[in-house]
């Protein structure tokens, strides 16, 4: 089981769409998956078509409550997430272990899939760190821009910070650039910088600016559900296999 967080702590760069549409790929893909929604926001939850449930992650991680997935597709399961998780930055605050809670909960379905792809929030907080120290490997998206910079470097303290004192085992799998337009010279010299900056950590796809992915959400279909013609669904399909690739897989 590979475990794989998505985060950038800056909003709008696509890190929910990377995160929902590797999961739809790699379960396409044939392998078994589990998306956890650990953002307030339920953005993942509601881009497959979840209805607002009675059980969500609040309940596993404040309630000790017996962990429940829900079968959205062929391959995918979803522990959705809801408004009442952000409860959860202060409320998690008076249990022990308290950056382990997302660990923890998990254990008795390792063994039931192949990935665990985890959505996050745009902000450095428990729910965050909770997930940095759940997982064996960071993608970060990014868009081309140069206040997306920003976000990135706040992301890599993070991890390194994650790395030295809670969770050694998490690895910085790739940079991933998202709303990437080839043809704007800013967006080719930015990804230029990057592969040099960080050389085998900034992945050779990046996923296309597409009219299609922004048209998926309001569907509740994932990219590869709603036009598998598309060059979004295309990116992504490409995008993990890169990641599989990385992975030795």
């Amino acid at each position: 089981m590979k475990c794989i967080v998505f985060n950038n702590l800056k909003g709008g760069v696509g890190k929910t769409t990377s995160a929902i549409n590797t999961a739809a790929c790699l379960s396409r893909a044939g392998y078994r998956t589990l998306l956890i929604d650990m953002d307030p926001q339920g953005n993942a939850s509601k881009n497959l078509g979840m209805p607002e449930s009675d059980f969500t992650i609040t309940d596993i991680l404040l309630q000790n409550a017996k962990i429940k997935a829900f079968n959205v597709r062929e391959n995918l399961v979803l522990i959705p997430s809801s408004t009442q998780f952000a409860r959860f930055e202060t409320e998690a605050k008076e249990k022990l272990r308290r950056e382990e809670l997302l660990s923890k909960a998990i254990e008795p379905i390792k063994d039931k899939v192949d990935f665990i792809i985890i959505d996050t929030s745009p902000s450095v907080g428990l729910a965050t760190v909770n997930a940095y120290c759940c997982a064996d490997y960071l993608i970060v998206p990014m868009e081309a821009q140069q206040f997306a910079l920003d976000g990135l470097n706040q992301v890599l303290d993070l991890y390194k910070a994650i790395r030295e004192q809670l969770n050694s085992n998490l690895d910085l799998l790739g940079i991933l650039f998202t709303r990437h337009r080839k043809n704007v010279i800013l967006n080719k010299d930015l990804y230029n910088a990057m592969t040099e900056a960080f050389p085998g950590k900034t992945f050779e796809t990046v996923i296309r600016e597409n009219v299609a992915l922004r048209e998926a959400p309001h569907h509740t279909q994932t990219i590869v559900d709603y036009d598998l013609d598309s060059n979004g669904a295309k990116d992504y399909v490409k995008f993990t296999q890169e990641v599989l690739n990385r992975l030795g897989i």
